[in-house]
């Protein structure tokens, strides 16, 4: 059973049912489980990508470790478009 979350005007969803962008702007409030949802999402994707791109399956795993360390650290910048 996925984590529920409100959002506003009370509504509860689970946080796979959300968006990216729904889910960016949660963890742009410092929430970790949204934040865990995208990582979820994209890691696989990413970490394909990457290796792909270089490859090395290793180094792709620490790119695809500081795609997200990034992420993390800029949450507060992110904007919807």
């Amino acid at each position: 059973m996925g984590e529920l979350n409100v959002v506003a005007g009370g509504q509860a969803d689970r946080l796979q049912d959300l968006s990216d962008d729904a889910l960016m702007l949660l963890v742009a409030g410092d929430r970790q489980a949204p934040f865990a949802e995208l990582v979820a999402r994209h890691q696989a994707p990413v970490l394909a990508f990457a290796s792909r791109f270089l490859g090395d399956r290793q180094q792709a795993g620490e790119v695809t470790q500081e795609v997200f360390l990034t992420i993390w650290a800029d949450r507060r910048r992110y904007r919807p478009r």
